[in-house]
């Protein structure tokens, strides 16, 4: 291995590192205010907020199977489903590997075409963060609109570029730029403009059901109060948006949790500020490995194995 390969190792363990340790002595430090919160925990509410992100989980791949059906690349309802479930696993490995592998395994099981089944990869990413961004805009229009100029020109800004970008001919062009850097065939985009952003808003309703997860989630530990209630949901959206933009940490892991509790500690206690994202993450993770153990059943069950490479074929299998 070379030193640079090392260093970027390095690099990242540190971005996953140090956050995650530093949220742990936040904790540590506190542990005479944390140990009665978490003596006292509703279980009801705990139940309650993961049942919410089983949900969501659910739904996204419900919402995959609608994409990949406009795009022309359809499974049946159960295998859509497996295959999504079974790929989550990629986020957590490196490189992200699996998760290409495990759509390709049963959709070209299929005789699926390849190139169209990375492109509904690489647009599910597109809606996943443009579906985040709508909802961040909604948040922050109710939290400070009257009382921020340069707030309402950003949200307006981000707004306009959603629309722009969600023109087909542009999200197409875009798509290919990323299909070419993976070394794969361009591929028409044939969506209709009102279809893709009805599946932008199908992401941003599947995200606003995992927000109730999150207000669930503190309440099993404090009361939940109305003047935390958009800091909290502000904080789980815009550190969501950045688990997804630093890519070379799976899952975000790390970045997602020390921005949610810089975002968090001037409106709720310290200690609860560094639970929240450690208790978020917990609960996603749990919601996710089940499903994931459904995907790898329901892929074992149908006889499909995953066939790992290094790089893609000019076909675009991985």
């Amino acid at each position: 291995m070379s030193w640079k390969k090392i260093a970027i190792s390095i690099v990242k363990w540190l971005v996953v590192a140090v956050p995650l340790a530093f949220l742990v002595s936040i904790l540590a430090k506190n542990y005479e205010q944390l140990a009665p919160e978490l003596a006292h925990a509703d279980p009801r509410y705990l139940v309650l907020s993961e049942l919410v992100f089983l949900a969501m989980t659910f739904l996204f791949g419900v919402v995959w199977h609608l994409e990949t059906s406009a795009i022309g690349v359809g499974l049946t309802w159960g295998r859509a489903l497996i295959a999504y479930f079974a790929s989550q696993l990629g986020k957590y490995l490196p490189g992200k590997v699996w998760m290409m592998a495990a759509r390709f395994a049963i959709y070209q099981s299929e005789l699926k075409d390849a190139p169209r089944v990375s492109l509904a990869v690489l647009f599910e990413a597109a809606l996943h963060l443009g579906g985040q961004l709508i909802l961040l805009v909604a948040v922050a229009m109710l939290w400070g609109w009257g009382e921020y100029g340069s707030l309402r020109i950003a949200c307006i800004l981000i707004l306009l570029a959603i629309m722009v970008g969600s023109h087909p001919k542009i999200l197409e062009f875009g798509l290919n730029i990323v299909m070419g850097l993976l070394k794969r065939p361009k591929v028409e985009l044939r969506l209709k403009y009102g279809q893709v952003l009805l599946l932008y808003l199908a992401y941003t309703a599947v995200y606003s059901i995992g927000l109730a997860g999150i207000l669930l989630l503190y309440a099993a530990f404090e009361p939940l109060e109305s003047q935390i209630l958009l800091p909290l949901v502000f904080s789980a959206i815009a550190s969501g948006v950045s688990g997804m933009l630093v890519i070379f940490v799976p899952a975000g892991l790390g970045v997602r949790e020390g921005l949610m509790y810089a975002m968090l500690t001037p409106f709720i206690p310290q200690h609860m500020a560094a639970l929240m994202p450690i208790a978020s993450r917990f609960v996603f993770v749990l919601a996710q490995g089940i499903m994931i153990l459904i995907g790898l059943a329901g892929l074992r069950r149908a006889g499909i194995k995953i066939e790992l490479k290094s790089k893609p074929g000019k076909d675009g299998a991985s």
